[in-house]
């Protein structure tokens, strides 16, 4: 691109006028800054430190179609063994199950990774085993939605359970979990829980975290 826009310019029979040519001036001044902001901005890029904040979902939204998502984390607290709940809060001997929700709030980082997850093209359209792990190993390691040093998946357990069925465990204690990084394991199985990282449509996936 040219590093300067079209300048607006004066006719002939104003050059002599003062404030005028200010203004004309200070408008070339504020599209020139205006253009170089345009330049350097690079609009569809996410990744890495390129954009944040508000400017990141006002571009991811404009070029991407996608908005800032919002996840929520459940899970099922059991009251009723000892030590599970204060006294006189149930009846003797009694039992009861509550669903518990938990917003989560999305960093910029967590909302990169999701846009690498589903706008990544560098593996390729077809479906494979080894194309899903390095698609999670991308999304657990690679900060800001960077792309890693992908080449084994250790740690990373895909199995199909039929019917369009995927289960991915991330076996988090285990010898081979030290090959990959975990601490976004969390957030990846609520990723998913919220149907927020593009499958085939065929595929119904769940994701377990082995303690």
């Amino acid at each position: 691109m040219l590093p300067n826009p079209m300048q607006a310019y004066l006719y002939t029979g104003y050059q002599d006028d003062d404030n005028v040519r200010a203004f004309f001036d200070a408008y070339n001044n504020i599209m020139q800054q205006m253009y170089d902001w345009v330049l350097n901005v690079n609009l569809p890029i996410f990744i890495g430190s390129y954009n944040g904040g508000d400017q990141l979902h006002w571009l991811v939204h404009g070029i991407y179609g996608q908005l800032p998502p919002s996840m929520v984390n459940s899970k099922t607290i059991t009251a009723g063994p000892y030590n599970t709940i204060l006294y006189n809060q149930l009846p003797y001997n009694g039992w009861k199950k509550t669903n518990e929700n938990t917003q989560i709030v999305t960093s910029d980082d967590v909302f990169k990774r999701i846009l690498t997850w589903n706008f990544y093209k560098g593996d390729g359209f077809n479906f494979t085993v080894p194309w899903l792990k390095r698609r999670v190993r991308r999304f657990l390691e690679g900060s800001l939605g960077t792309d890693i040093a992908n080449d084994q998946q250790w740690g990373v357990s895909v199995k199909f359970t039929g019917n369009g069925g995927i289960n991915i465990t991330l076996a988090v204690s285990s010898q081979t979990a030290g090959f990959i990084d975990l601490t976004f394991a969390d957030l990846f199985k609520s990723a998913f829980d919220n149907k927020l990282l593009h499958m085939p449509f065929w595929a119904n996936v769940t994701v377990t975290l082995e303690p």
